[in-house]
């Protein structure tokens, strides 16, 4: 990996516990094939990521896409695979050979034209190496979406099973009360009717 992809990673993974809250290195090596692989302006890599990849709609993610997005920009530029303004125009990203002019000798063009073969053979090397890496990110970042979804599902479970546990706490304090009264005045109304029937048996004697 080269010091440009680490540095981005590690800008990536920064800004993932601002959008997120948490970092994970499937995920990041997941947004940064996505990124490499987009060629669209930014809003609709914002869209993607968040259809996707459950980045949270706002502005937030739409300045994490145009950043990242000229950032692999300006890595791009720095490497061998150059690209240059011609007129308004924007020369090929496999002509990181310089053409030779048309002074040079016919052995020069050959030479020319194998390390052109060369640089093309290792930019589809490394392009084929990062659809693995990608597709790897992207299985286990799906894994890792899908046990944080169900991670809230259980905590939200929780939570209402403790508000239920709370409410049946509740009618069960209030039924007890209820009954505790009930209770007494049962036990009052058997000592009347008892002292009642003394009183009877008294007169009677």
């Amino acid at each position: 990996m080269s010091d440009a992809d680490k540095s981005l990673k590690a800008w990536v993974s920064d800004r993932l516990h601002a959008l997120l809250g948490f970092s994970d290195k499937h995920v990041v090596s997941y947004l940064v094939g996505v990124a490499k692989k987009h060629h669209g302006p930014p809003t609709v890599l914002a869209t993607k990521l968040q259809n996707e990849s459950g980045l949270p709609k706002g502005a937030d993610t739409l300045s994490f896409c145009s950043e990242i997005l000229d950032r692999l920009s300006g890595s791009y530029n720095s490497q061998k695979i150059g690209v240059s303004a011609a007129q308004g125009g924007v020369r090929s990203r496999y002509n990181a050979v310089s053409r030779p002019t048309r002074m040079c000798r016919q052995y020069e063009h050959i030479s020319s034209d194998d390390e052109l073969d060369n640089e093309e053979q290792e930019i589809a090397r490394e392009r084929k190496e990062r659809e693995r890496e990608s597709a790897a990110a992207a299985a286990e970042f799906s894994e890792a979406t899908f046990r944080t979804k169900e991670q809230r599902r259980l905590e939200k479970k929780r939570k209402e099973i403790a508000r239920e546990r709370k409410e049946r706490e509740r009618e069960s304090a209030a039924a007890a009360a209820e009954f505790s009264e009930a209770t007494f005045r049962t036990k009052e109304q058997r000592r009347l009717e008892k002292k009642r029937k003394e009183i009877a048996r008294e007169r009677k004697e």
